[in-house]
């Protein structure tokens, strides 16, 4: 069998797990500006960074 002919089978694992800590992340910062809406808190949102006032 030459090389070209093995199959990386890490391929698919490897995009679940990139794409989980994407997900994760996401929702991680949705709940992060929920929480400060509910709380009724004002924030500032520079450089990527939520700051409660």
């Amino acid at each position: 069998m030459r090389f070209n002919d093995v199959q990386d089978t890490r391929k698919a694992e490897v995009k679940r797990v990139q794409r989980n800590e994407a997900v994760r992340k996401m929702y991680d910062e949705c709940l992060e500006k929920l929480s400060a809406f509910y709380n009724k808190e004002k924030m500032a949102v520079a450089f990527g960074a939520t700051f409660t006032l």
